[in-house]
């Protein structure tokens, strides 16, 4: 009996011990940069509208499939184009993270042409409205029906969705000059009683007050879990209404930052990141994700304090990418574990990894890195068919690779998702000087729209005449690239006969 209580009670310590040994593990914080130097926001970027670079042909091309998938989609072929996710939407190819990448790769490809953001403007448009869809967001059913805030989809965790729609918007303002959704608002609609009306500040707010709630500065996506990439979205669109001039959230952008730097570094592999905290338990799930990595690098990059801490965090995740999974002799490799330590989680295809690390070595300066996994997606996932080209995956993953690969080629190409967040548009830039409000036939391509002085540069792309309806230019002088017989102006259209690709200056 005594040889039998000292066994149980040494198998008791053991116990005591592997429990001890295990909470330490999930409680551990480790860093992943250094901490941020307390200090003002980095100086004001150059003015990029002035002279940005034409948009490349790649670029014209994955914008065109996200065209297709937008507002040139007809109705009756949504429900097949946008049925990843399922029918709950609480998984990781949920329409709501399809829809939000789309938009950011429209903004960002926008930036090639400030004076003409109407391309921008129609697809963001068409994305929000997806966003506000109440399919998109009914999952809130499934979580917080117990709720006293149900079925409002903003107003307690859930920043999966929020964040991503306060980024949407943000941009959507920021690049377009349109204040619609800051000034008239949106609706929430979930039966016909029950409609909750939000515009962008009051959801900006309402999200402010979760971050400051929170014990770590962070909102929770699922109830009780919060992960790092999700709370990227918000910062992201506050940082961008906050250069707009209304409003200040330097402290919650900071604590979370701070909290994050210093905790969600890896010790067991698997990725930089850890994959989530638990407010409630004080305690991180320590293992890392493929995927997830270059998801969190690329959109911290716009709201880091200092952009040289993107580039330690991403030498971290760079030393956890598998690279023999994106070489030559690995063609057929289709499947990327999410996490070996937590079982269920699945597999992501390997060209949605790539396509999220492709960008994010950009914004790191990894210009090798960056190189290689644009390479491997386009020698084996890039598909180029009438005009437009995609990432060719499973409907789950096809629109957000595309998308990421996309804003990889756009940030090659001189558009910077930092500057869009922190230097947009002057708010007077649609009243003070000449644009192009919109252009006829919708097939044609703006490669390139800007200001030059009181002229307008445009560099545009059609098989016959192109109508292009210009704003605060009363007269036009001359149109140098053309023959003078193939332009005129009837204000406020201005008809130009082309044949191919052509530069132009529109001159008042």
């Amino acid at each position: 009996m005594d040889k039998a209580r000292r066994i149980l009670k040494r198998l008791a310590i053991i116990i005591v011990i592997l429990i001890a040994v295990v909470y330490g593990a999930l409680w551990l914080r480790w860093p992943l940069a250094a901490k941020p130097i307390p200090g003002p926001e980095a100086g004001p970027h150059a003015n990029w509208w002035d002279n940005p670079r034409p948009m490349s042909q790649a670029e014209a091309e994955a914008l065109r499939f996200i065209s297709s998938v937008t507002w040139q989609l007809p109705p009756e072929e949504s429900s097949g184009v946008w049925s990843m996710g399922g029918r709950r939407q609480t998984g990781v190819s949920s329409i709501r993270y399809h829809a939000a990448f789309a938009g950011y790769a429209a903004a960002l490809a926008g930036m090639h042409t400030p004076a003409c953001p109407e391309l921008t403007a129609k697809i963001m448009r068409s994305l929000i409205a997806r966003m506000l869809d109440k399919f998109t967001w009914h999952y809130v059913e499934y979580y917080w029906r117990q709720a006293p805030t149900f079925p409002d989809p903003v107003a307690f965790e859930n920043i999966m969705y929020s964040g991503h729609l306060l980024h949407l918007l943000a941009y959507y303002e920021a690049i377009t000059g349109d204040d619609r959704y800051r000034t008239a608002g949106f609706d929430f609609v979930w039966d016909e009683s029950t409609r909750i009306h939000y515009d962008t500040m009051k959801l900006a707010e309402t999200i402010a007050g979760l971050m400051r709630s929170s014990d770590c500065g962070g909102v929770c996506c699922e109830p009780g879990l919060v992960f790092f990439p999700c709370n990227n979205h918000p910062q992201v669109g506050l940082l961008a209404l906050e250069a707009m001039g209304y409003g200040n959230w330097e402290k919650e952008r900071r604590r979370w930052e701070e909290f994050a730097l210093s905790g969600f570094g890896t010790i067991f592999g698997g990725g930089a990141f850890k994959l989530l905290y638990m407010p409630r338990y004080k305690i991180f799930v320590p293992r890392g994700v493929p995927g997830l990595d270059g998801w969190s690098v690329l959109w911290y990059y716009p709201w880091a304090s200092d952009p040289e801490r993107v580039g330690q965090v991403w030498k971290r995740t760079a030393g956890h990418i598998d690279w023999t999974a994106f070489s030559d002799s690995n063609p057929g490799l289709t499947n990327i574990p999410l996490a070996d330590c937590c079982g269920g989680m699945g597999e992501v295809p390997a060209a949605v990894v790539a396509a999220f690390d492709f960008p994010a070595a950009v914004c790191a300066g990894d210009d090798k890195s960056a190189a290689l996994l644009k390479g491997w997606l386009e020698r084996f996932y890039l598909e180029r068919t009438n005009g437009l080209a995609y990432i060719r995956t499973e409907v789950k993953g096809k629109i957000a690779s595309t998308a990421n690969y996309l804003i990889g080629l756009s940030l090659v190409n001189g558009a910077d998702s930092r500057a869009l967040a922190r230097h947009p548009l002057p708010r007077d830039y649609f009243e003070t000087g000449p644009w192009i409000e919109s252009v006829l036939p919708e097939d044609a391509t703006i490669y390139c729209a800007h200001r030059a002085g009181s002229n307008l540069m445009v560099e545009l792309e059609a098989p016959g005449e192109v109508v292009l309806r210009l704003k605060n230019m009363p007269a036009v002088r001359r149109v140098e690239g053309v023959a003078e017989s193939a332009w005129k102006y009837s204000g406020p259209e201005l008809k130009i006969t082309l044949a191919g690709r052509k530069k132009i200056m529109i001159c008042r």
